[in-house]
């Protein structure tokens, strides 16, 4: 999870530099599927026990 997470953040600052309009609207997509992917990560660790409820809550806020 930690490793999508930083993937998220590397997205956006890589996004935010001044590109043409197609090439950030690529890296938007990347954004967007790496927060995904953090979701997804926190719905397969709650059904895993890996965190319990009260974790999960506070994260996926």
């Amino acid at each position: 999870m930690q490793r999508t997470a930083d993937s998220v953040a590397l997205s956006n600052a890589e996004s935010s530099t001044e590109q043409p309009n197609p090439e950030f609207k690529k890296f938007l997509g990347y954004f967007i599927r790496s927060g995904m992917d953090v979701m997804s990560c926190l719905y397969i660790g709650r059904k895993r026990e890996i965190i319990n409820e009260s974790d999960f809550q506070k994260r996926y806020k």
